[in-house]
């Protein structure tokens, strides 16, 4: 047994960002048989788990920190593009969060630096660690799995008749997202969408409310399937129906998906069908028992942290 600890010292004073992220972790640690602690700051006799998203100001207290031995594993969430992160050029004016500017450089030399220190990044998506591997020793990544953990589910679904969202999405706004959103507004339906990040108790409550939840594309060429959303959509026991991408999440064979060009279509016929709620349930069951992470994650705690 080991003491963990998953500080979000890096991400301001209400880490809402994060949440989904930290909870998975959290329970993950504790049922491999470890203790946990959460909190705004880095503890020094514990194993720190941080997601990365480094200031100046943050890397050079985890470089002392790192110098002093104490244990820094790194959350590494975003892509490596050309020597930078999220450089993927696109035209949607929408998706400003994932055009070129200085910030996304600042975080990921911060992250170079803090990486050079700790020597053990997991990489959310199997598919970064190749970039990751072009800039950083492959000995020091990992691909940090998603299964079936109890006790991640915190949304506790309302029977039909008091389903009155049609579609809900959860996710940031994009152009291209608002695009879909308000064509099937205009096709009658009920669209909840987040003006602001909400803390779970609230997501929890609108989406137990949702006939189907939605996953969306950033914008039309994006590559990459939501782990984290589908995830959570998935472990709530919700329906969800999601763009196909190119590159899917590790869980999208327990969910529905439709090609983007028929996407406005397979909505409408989805909300034909009376039997969402028990496809979602199955889609659950199933995936509790192909995929449990216990084992998963036992395998990458002794590949990662073995002294």
């Amino acid at each position: 047994m080991a003491l963990f600890n998953l500080p979000y010292i890096n991400h301001g004073e209400a880490p809402l960002m994060i949440q989904d992220l930290v909870s998975y972790v959290r329970l993950a640690l504790i049922e491999a048989g470890h203790d946990v602690y959460v909190g705004p700051f880095v503890e020094p006799q514990a194993i720190n788990i941080l997601i990365e998203g480094f200031s100046e100001a943050t890397t050079n207290i985890l470089l002392a920190y790192a110098s002093m031995g104490v244990k820094i594993v790194i959350i590494a969430s975003e892509v490596v593009t050309g020597g930078t992160f999220n450089d993927f050029k696109t035209t949607d004016n929408g998706a400003a969060r994932y055009a070129p500017h200085r910030d996304w450089d600042e975080r990921y030399w911060n992250f170079l630096k803090v990486a050079e220190a700790c020597k053990t990044v997991w990489c959310l998506c199997r598919e970064q660690l190749k970039g990751y591997a072009e800039v950083l020793p492959p000995s020091w990544l990992h691909h940090l799995p998603f299964g079936y953990v109890s006790g991640y589910g915190e949304v506790q679904q309302l029977p039909p008749r008091l389903k009155d969202i049609d579609f809900i999405f959860t996710g940031s706004s994009t152009g291209y997202r608002e695009r879909i959103m308000k064509e099937l507004e205009r096709k009658g339906f009920r669209i909840m969408s987040r003006k602001h990040v909400l803390p779970s108790f609230f997501r929890a409550n609108l989406v137990a409310r949702a006939k189907i939840c939605l996953g969306l594309k950033h914008y039309k060429e994006w590559k990459y399937s939501s782990l984290l959303r589908n995830y959570y959509h998935l472990m709530n026991g919700c329906f969800m129906l999601a763009e196909s991408c190119e590159i899917p999440s590790v869980v999208d064979d327990y969910i529905e998906k439709a090609d983007p060009d028929t996407f406005i279509s397979a909505c409408v016929e989805a909300q034909k069908r009376p039997d969402l709620g028990e496809l979602a349930a199955q889609n659950l069951d199933r995936y509790r028992q192909e995929v449990p992470l216990k084992p998963l994650f036992a395998a990458l705690l002794e590949q990662s942290l073995a002294t």
